[in-house]
């Protein structure tokens, strides 16, 4: 392949929410879909002496968790010709305690802070009545004062209405433009409400954005798992996908959703459809008529997608499955939900190595990290994106093994991925820097990983961090601690690669009594410990406690002040 195709094949397949394929096509199209069989892993058991395995979380399908504290409302009237909806969108809100709350606050992806979204009126309860919110809006939130506050155990709804009008796209848009966006017979909502950011006790709400330009790669929406009902009225002629258990009437739709991180949506006037049962779950797949062809291969691949990760990381908790053609280049993925990239339902050309089939898994995939087992996207992004990069490549060593050198060579090492991983969001230069240097780097990580630990303990390691993740937030301690508990490999040199100052946990040191006690000395003062939160730099922690970010840094022994990350464990120095 010449050096000038090479370069326009860069610049077509640049995508932002799903890698692109960036290959030509050469590659011959096996005549059958090879079978998947699953492979037999052992029971998961700590191999670390002195960590203890902590207890598996079985997920419920469908069900009411202690940690859900939001349950939100949306009444959507979509005007499908026009590209623009009307929402009224009520969240109720209960306070697990201890704290009492004087206000919630939300955080606002890049179509709501754009000139497309219209705020008519934000309500909350006084009382028994109804009165229009106190509110404070800068850049990424939107804080709602609540009259009287919220004490713990007590609920509160805020209440917002407000116009969204979709921006026009293309099979060549990428995200976050297009998020919520239409092309040809195509509407889609991605990123477009106001979300509660996720609330840590005795901390308050998690800040988001600050420090960043808008909209950062990927659009980021951080969030703690909710429960969702959407109802979208529309022309009786139009079909409206979304997750979870579905009804409609006469172009009333209903959609139900437990324990999701997010919801999306998109509807057609022309959509077809197909639908497949995989383990217990049915899939759907919805198309526009000239793609039809490319719709029943994206069911396939979903479908072989489902059973190979309901293996390697654990078991999907729900019953259904959406894939829907959308309106631009990338893929969005939310809960229940997989809106696939236009630009592979038009190129679809039978072929495994297809944008349609070869991105398909990563988009699959996120339902598992990112939707049930999620990080911070702002300060730790590469715990979203890493599993779901190498997803792809797990789906073409399990049914094109052929391709296995495809993969590395076009999908990951052509686009020479280098840094480390540990990186805000805020950090890369724009969407392609954060697609080649965080994404395909963390497929690198984990193929790393892979290799030093065995197929085995990774794996099982996987699962394990799969059922004590679901519906939480998780950050790089719990990772690593999961990984901790399948293998004492030497991992220095790896982690040294990737990260700045990560070391795998140790084991718990055996106590052994002193023979005789020391006498007592002055006391030793109590250090002071401070957790990071999502958000937090080390400026802001030293003006909290009135030090230097120097004694910060010689105290922790940091070798990099800019690598400190949400849950880690900070030593305060003494003023």
């Amino acid at each position: 392949m010449t050096r000038s195709r090479r370069l326009l094949l860069v610049i077509l397949f640049a995508l932002a929410a799903v890698l692109p394929t960036a290959c030509d096509g050469a590659t011959a199209t096996p005549g059958v879909l090879p079978p998947f069989t699953p492979r037999s892993l052992p029971s998961p058991s700590p191999t670390a002496e002195g960590a203890p395995f902590i207890p598996t979380l079985t997920p419920v399908p469908l069900g009411q968790l202690p940690n859900i504290i939001a349950n939100y409302r949306f009444e959507v009237t979509l005007d499908y010709l026009g590209h623009r909806a009307q929402v009224t969108q009520a969240v109720e809100i209960v306070n697990p305690g201890p704290d009492t709350w004087d206000s919630v606050l939300f955080q606002l992806p890049a179509a709501v802070q754009s000139d497309a979204f219209i705020l008519n009126s934000i309500v909350v309860p006084d009382g028994e009545t109804m009165i229009n919110a106190s509110y404070q809006h800068s850049g990424y939130t939107l804080k709602v004062i609540v009259p009287g506050g919220v004490t713990p155990g007590a609920a509160t709804t805020v209440t917002l209405n407000y116009g969204l009008a979709a921006a026009p796209a293309s099979a060549d848009t990428r995200p976050p433009v297009g998020n919520v966006g239409y092309a040809d017979d195509i509407v889609q909502f991605v990123n477009w409400y106001p979300a509660l950011t996720p609330y840590q006790p005795g901390l308050g709400w998690v800040v988001v954005g600050e420090e960043s330009a808008s909209p950062l790669p990927g659009d980021p929406l951080f969030a703690e798992s909710a429960n969702y009902d959407l109802v979208v009225n529309t022309s009786p002629n139009v079909t409206v996908v979304s997750g979870g258990l579905a009804s409609n009437a006469n172009g009333h739709w209903k959609f139900a959703l437990k324990n999701a991180r997010t919801i999306a949506f998109a509807a057609s006037a022309n959509y077809q459809s197909l639908t497949q049962t995989e383990g217990g779950i049915s899939l759907a797949s919805y198309f526009l008529p000239e793609h039809a062809e490319a719709g029943k291969a994206a069911l396939t691949a979903a479908a072989q997608s489902v059973a190979l990760f309901n293996d390697r990381f654990g078991a999907y908790p729900y019953s259904t499955i959406a894939i829907a053609e959308n309106a631009y280049f990338g893929s969005a993925t939310a809960g229940g939900v997989i809106l696939h990239a236009g630009r592979g339902y038009a190129d679809y050309n039978g072929k495994p190595d297809s944008l349609l089939v070869a991105t398909l898994p990563q988009a699959v995939s996120r339902l598992w990290w990112g939707q049930m087992v999620s990080g911070d996207p702002f300060t730790q992004p590469w715990l979203n994106e890493s599993l779901p990069m190498y997803a792809e490549y797990l789906f073409i060593e399990s049914f094109y093994p052929d391709l296995d050198s495809w993969y590395w060579e076009s999908r990951i090492n052509y686009w020479q991925p280098e840094g480390l991983l540990g990186r805000r969001a805020s950090e890369f230069r724009g969407t392609e820097d954060y697609l080649r240097h965080l994404l395909r780097r963390g497929a690198q990580f984990m193929h790393g990983l892979r290799g030093e630990i065995g197929d085995d303990a990774f794996f099982a390691f996987l699962q394990d961090y799969y059922r004590n993740g679901a519906y939480r937030i998780v950050n790089a301690t719990d990772f690593f601690n999961a990984l901790r508990r399948h293998t004492d490999s030497n991992l220095e040199s790896l982690l040294t690669e990737y990260f700045i100052g990560q070391t795998m946990p140790t084991a718990a040191p055996t106590l052994t009594p002193a023979p005789t006690e020391a006498p007592p000395g002055p006391p030793t003062p109590t250090p002071v410990v401070h957790i990071v939160r999502p958000g937090e730099s080390l400026t802001l922690i030293a003006k909290q406690y009135g030090v230097t970010v120097e004694g910060i840094v010689r105290a922790n022994g940091l070798s990099n002040p800019d690598s400190i990350y949400a849950g880690q464990s900070l030593i305060i120095p003494p003023p």
